[in-house]
């Protein structure tokens, strides 16, 4: 990688050169006219310097940016995944056999907007399709019910969620692209193998984790686990557009099982030496990271992994007394979990040691 020098390195580079080459030795101050450009000299290098350092990270998926991003992704066929609209099912009730139209708007308690794709007849129809109109995470509700954005003296003012209204998405993240890029660059396309499984599923929308578990339930079995980040759940709709793609492109015909995240909380009983209330937030994090480097659906978190996270927050001295998982004591010992359980970090109960 380029290594960029500053711009008064630069300079004292130029600045040697005019004294070797132009003065005989004698000093180049920077009010003469050698000096004056000497300086100019050096601000146009340092641009030229800027440009050849920005080209040359685009060479390398871990390093660029946009632009990089951009051109590895039409490369590898992977593209950055677009922004979605947040859609699900409503149902409308008023005077019976009277048609709700299509494009009609309801709003969520923060006034996002929702247009129905169809007509609804009331009494007759069950739910009708809606779609946000604003695309984003922000589309996305758990409201039980909407409101008419314009009052209709023959429908209710309040509607009814049936389901949905949780798969909008924000445009993807640039370190989110960035590791997709990564893993398929590493893991070369084969004939359904578990790299494979876990490329196909992140490039689903709503999937930033993903992991293949061979042989889930017997030979020729394959566990596919998704989940949000931090290890959230990705829900029912994006489990099924998994499902969907994977099953579209996947070469050889494998039982595949599907299966959303399971977090389960992890708390940690802690005496401490010094107590303070910066110790006690630098360990959190330290765990916090630990389990989100190093959990995953059926993975086992290793104890002495845990104390290491815990001496590196720079605790003089501590003492773990119990070890909760899913509401249960485990003692002092290795985190284990079954597919599709993953111990979430939740909190540490902390005591002066």
């Amino acid at each position: 990688m380029l290594t960029r020098p500053s711009i008064e390195e630069i300079y004292q580079r130029i600045k040697a050169d005019m004294e070797s080459r132009l003065t005989g030795g004698l000093k180049v101050l920077r009010v003469s006219m050698l000096g004056i450009s000497a300086t100019a000299f050096s601000g146009v290098t340092h641009l030229m310097y800027g440009f050849l350092e920005s080209i040359s990270r685009q060479m390398f998926v871990d390093k660029a940016d946009e632009y990089g991003l951009t051109r590895w992704g039409n490369i590898l066929g992977l593209p950055r995944e677009a922004p979605t609209y947040a859609t699900g099912y409503v149902a409308f009730t008023g005077v019976s056999t009277y048609t709700v139209v299509e494009g009609t708007v309801v709003v969520n308690g923060s006034g996002i907007e929702y247009e129905t794709q169809d007509d609804f007849v009331i009494g007759t129809d069950t739910m009708v399709e809606i779609v946000a109109t604003t695309e984003g995470v922000i589309g996305n509700t758990s409201e039980d019910t909407l409101s008419l954005s314009v009052p209709d003296v023959s429908v209710n003012t309040e509607v009814d969620v049936i389901s949905g209204l949780d798969d909008g998405a924000d445009l993807e993240l640039l370190e989110s692209w960035r590791l997709r890029l990564l893993q398929r660059l590493q893991n070369p396309p084969g004939s359904g193998n578990a790299a494979d499984y876990v490329r196909w599923a992140l490039s689903v929308a709503n999937v930033d984790n993903a992991w293949c578990i061979p042989e889930y339930s017997g030979s020729g079995t394959v566990a596919v686990v998704v989940s949000k980040n931090d290890f959230e759940s990705v829900g029912l709709t994006v489990l099924t557009d998994v499902e969907t793609y994977i099953e579209s492109v996947k070469p050889v015909p494998a039982a595949v099982t599907y299966l959303d995240i399971n977090p389960i909380p992890v708390i940690y009983t802690i005496e401490i030496e010094p107590y303070s209330v910066e110790l006690q937030g630098a360990i959190s994090e330290k765990l916090n990271d630990l389990h989100l480097a190093e959990s995953g659906p059926g993975n086992t978190l290793l104890l002495s992994h845990i104390r290491a996270a815990i001496s590196s927050s720079g605790v003089n001295d501590y003492d773990i007394t119990d070890i909760n998982v899913d509401g249960s004591s485990i003692g002092v010992n290795n985190i284990t979990s079954s597919t599709p359980d993953t111990p979430v970090f939740d909190s540490c109960v902390f005591s002066a040691l």
